[in-house]
């Protein structure tokens, strides 16, 4: 059990390397070559790692090759809830499931990148992945999330907060609770509009070769999965400063 941890672990590492898209550190070099000894002595996890790494590798060249459709529907699109500047150097896509725990976890690290960088912007891109209906509802909280934004956006914020902190997959009684609480509770009617565009969101995802939530998009390089802020920051900083040398 020990050692299958620290491999779990030094898979991590991997993927965090390639997530930098640099040259790793002299310590990480250490770190690469003991990751290289152990798969020596334990063979039997090589076939797991290069799925692994082959997937983020096609996340990653997704992502930086969107198409003209997946530009259009994604990037300044006023049918996505956002948070952060209005203005942004930066949008961060964060393809996301309110039912998802992992992308409940990132939420607050998304919270710490706005309130270090206020030129950067969020954009949601709500997903239905894992629920069609809220037991008890005829909607879920991913349509309910969106017909807030564009019924009442001034309440969003507050509404995709209490999504987002609600333990475990979303029900009637937890989203009565939340559109009771915010005012909210004429917006949990299903919507066509609404309907569609989750839609299109899910479709978009898969065309893009994504698995699973959360996946952001951070200006060319796919970040899969629930990732701390140590990891994300620099690869904030890096579009950032990608985004200003071309401005220049």
């Amino acid at each position: 059990m020990f050692m299958q941890r620290i491999l779990i672990a030094s898979i991590g590492l991997l993927l965090t390397l390639g997530a930098y898209a640099q040259q790793p550190t002299p310590t990480q070099q250490e770190r690469v070559q003991e990751i290289m000894e152990l798969l020596q002595s334990n063979p039997e996890v090589i076939d797991g790692l290069y799925d692994s790494l082959l997937l983020y590798v096609a996340e990653k060249e997704a992502g930086g090759s969107l198409g003209a459709a997946e530009q259009e529907w994604l990037i300044d699109n006023p049918v996505h809830p956002w948070l952060g500047t209005e203005q942004p150097q930066l949008t961060i896509v964060n393809f996301t499931d309110y039912n998802c725990p992992f992308c409940k976890r990132l939420e607050s690290v998304l919270e710490q990148v706005r309130a270090e960088y206020p030129q950067v912007q969020v954009v949601n891109i709500n997903l239905s992945l894992r629920q069609q209906r809220a037991q008890g509802l005829d909607t879920n909280s991913a349509l309910y999330a969106l017909q807030v934004w564009r019924a009442a956006p001034q309440k969003y914020p507050e509404v995709h907060s209490r999504l987002m902190a609600h333990r475990g997959n979303h029900t009637g009684r937890s989203l009565n609770r939340i559109a009771k609480d915010t005012g909210t509770a004429a917006l949990l009617k299903v919507d066509d509009t609404a309907s569609e565009a989750i839609e299109r969101n899910q479709q978009t995802f898969r065309r893009l070769g994504f698995r699973g939530t959360p996946t952001l998009l951070v200006g060319n390089q796919v970040v899969p999965g629930f990732v701390p802020y140590e990891r994300l920051q620099p690869i904030v900083e890096q579009a950032l400063k990608t985004v200003q040398n071309t401005s220049e």
